[in-house]
């Protein structure tokens, strides 16, 4: 696990420490928690919104050949009527 020297205000430091010592939390576990709260459900959106895209795309695709429309179960059901 990587060390990182960060400067901070001591006031802001004490409120810190109290709140940690108040959730039984080392300064830096606690500050590890933060950190995680606001990156992970940033980088989870981001990654959503490329999924997003990339089935946007795939349908777009789907538009542009003809095979975008209905559901999957619905499409095989038609090719296996169509025998």
């Amino acid at each position: 696990m990587a060390k990182v020297l960060v400067s901070i205000d001591d006031e802001l430091l004490a409120l810190i420490d109290a709140r940690a010592r108040a959730k039984q939390l080392s300064r830096s576990a606690y500050l590890r928690m933060l950190a995680e709260r606001e990156v992970l459900p940033q980088q989870s959106e981001e990654r959503r919104a490329r999924i997003q895209r990339v089935l946007d795309e795939l349908r777009e695709m789907g538009k542009r050949n003809g095979t975008g429309e209905g559901s999957v179960t619905d499409q095989i059901r038609e090719m296996r009527d169509s025998r």
